[in-house]
């Protein structure tokens, strides 16, 4: 009963933060999506790592210019499809890939039909919430008395 009664809690607690993050992610992409700028970056370097339980990850280091010409490089987790049309194994074959990042904020940017955002969806952290406080609402609620 107290295993039930603290997942409960973690869930209320926890489900309206990662919500609120999952909102500002979302809100982020789609600011780069509406203002964005097309440029061309240069893949560097790419990794994939293998996990016991969540299978393969893939992540791809990639240098872009922002308005003035300077380089910036950022690393991206990316879908695999994307990593294997570009690389064989761990050696990057493509030697350009499309950058869509914000000209007030290079270091914000997405990797045009390659970036997995991997975010848990607002919908998900509300069901995670409303749970959390049904769990409550059992878990702690007085027993009528006989």
């Amino acid at each position: 009963m107290i295993r039930l009664k603290l997942i409960a809690i973690i869930a209320l607690i926890f489900g309206p933060v990662l919500a609120f993050q999952s909102f500002q992610d979302s809100q982020r992409l789609a600011k780069i999506e509406k203002e964005g700028v097309q440029v061309l970056g240069i893949p560097m370097s790419g990794e994939i790592t293998e996990r016991r339980k969540s299978g393969k990850s893939f992540k791809l280091n990639v240098s872009y210019p922002d308005k003035d010409g300077k380089l910036h490089s950022k690393e991206f987790k990316v879908k695999s499809d994307f990593f294997e049309a570009i690389s064989e194994g761990n050696s990057i074959t493509a030697e350009t890939v499309t950058i869509k990042r914000l000209d007030s904020d290079p270091d914000q940017a997405i990797l045009v039909g390659g970036s997995d955002d991997g975010n848990i969806p607002v919908f998900v952290c509300i069901l995670v919430t409303i749970g959390g406080a049904i769990g409550c609402y059992f878990a702690f609620r007085k027993k009528p008395q006989a």
